[in-house]
C-alpha cells in the first residue's frame, strides 16, 4: 500500500504544532545519554545531512530500475507505481508549465524512473536527535526524472517559473529517500533502533548544471511526522580514465525550510536542554 501524502496546510499545521515540536525533543532526550544523540538546531523540528562519494567501476551501469526497491521495500504494486509516476507528471505540469508526455513525443525531453546506484553509497551522516555511527545510515533515493534533450532549451509556458529557459540536459525531479538505520553502536542497546525514515521531495525549481557540470539543487520535502522541510545542496559526477565514476553529493534537510518562532519570538527555544 502506498505512502499517503498529507495536504500542505495539514503538514504545516503538524509542523508548527507546540505539542508535536515538544515531544519530538522529549523523544531525543529519552535516547540513552551514551548514545551521544546528535542536537536538533533551534527553530527545527529535524535536521539531516546526506553526502555520496563512492565509486563504480563502469558508468554506464549507473542507471538502474526502481521497480525492486518501490515493490519489495515501499510495498508498492504495479498500480501504485502508474498512480507515482502520473503524480510526477501533474506536477512537473503544474509548477513548471511542462507536458512531459507531449514533451517526449516531439523528442524534445525524456521522462523516467531512477534509483541512484547504491555504489554512490548515498548515506545520512548526522540525524538530529539520533546517534548515527561514522558509516552513515543508508540513503535510497528514488524517483522521475524529466529531463530536456531539446538542444535548443524549453522555455517554460506557464507555472511559477513561466519565461524561464530549461537548456538541454537540466531537469526536475519527484521522488523520495528512504533513510535506513544502520550500524547502530551497541552502547545504544538492543531496545533502541529507530525506524527508517520515509521523506518525499518534489523540485523546488528547474535544476540547471553549471559549465563544470556541477548541479545545485534545491526541494520541497515532506514528512508525517516532521512536516514540510527543504533540501539544498550540490552535486557532480567524475568520469575516470577507465570508465569509472565517482559521485559527490552533499545535501542538507531542514524541517521546517525555515526556523519556527516560540511565544517569545525566539528561533524554537533557544537554549534550551535537547
Amino acid at each position: 500500500m502506498r505512502f499517503l501524502h498529507l495536504s500542505a496546510i495539514a503538514l504545516l499545521a503538524l509542523a508548527l504544532s507546540p505539542a508535536v515540536a515538544d515531544a519530538h525533543r522529549d523523544r531525543d532526550r529519552s535516547l540513552p545519554e551514551k548514545c551521544s544523540a546528535g542536537p536538533t538546531p533551534d527553530g527545527y523540528m529535524k535536521a539531516i545531512t546526506m553526502i555520496s562519494d563512492g565509486t563504480i567501476d563502469d558508468a554506464l551501469t549507473a542507471q538502474l530500475d526502481p521497480t525492486d526497491f518501490w515493490m519489495g521495500t515501499l510495498g508498492w504494486d504495479a498500480d501504485d507505481i502508474e498512480q507515482n509516476r502520473q503524480d510526477a507528471l501533474a506536477f512537473f505540469e503544474e509548477r513548471f508549465g511542462l507536458d512531459g508526455e507531449q514533451l517526449m513525443a516531439e523528442g524534445r525531453a525524456i521522462f523516467y524512473p531512477f534509483i541512484v546506484n547504491p555504489g554512490g553509497d548515498y548515506r545520512a551522516t548526522t540525524v538530529s536527535g539520533e546517534a548515527v555511527s561514522g558509516a552513515g545510515w543508508n540513503n535510497v533515493d528514488t524517483g522521475w526524472q524529466l529531463m530536456i534533450t531539446d538542444p535548443a532549451g524549453v522555455e517554460l509556458p506557464s507555472g511559477q517559473f513561466a519565461g524561464v529557459l530549461m537548456p538541454a540536459n537540466s531537469f526536475v525531479v519527484f521522488g523520495s529517500y528512504y533513510i535506513e538505520p544502520t550500524g547502530i553502536p551497541q552502547r545504544c542497546g538492543r531496545s533502541y533502533r529507530p525506524e527508517p525514515i520515509y521523506i518525499t521531495y518534489q523540485s523546488g525549481c528547474p535544476i540547471i548544471p553549471d559549465m563544470a557540470g556541477i548541479i545545485t539543487f534545491i526541494c520541497e520535502l515532506s514528512h508525517p511526522m516532521y512536516g514540510p522541510g527543504q533540501a539544498a545542496g550540490t552535486s557532480m559526477a567524475k568520469f575516470g580514465p577507465g570508465g569509472e565514476l565517482t559521485f559527490s553529493t552533499r545535501n542538507y534537510l531542514t524541517f521546517p525550510p525555515s526556523p519556527m518562532a516560540d511565544d517569545d519570538g525566539d528561533r524554537g527555544g533557544r537554549g534550551r536542554s535537547r
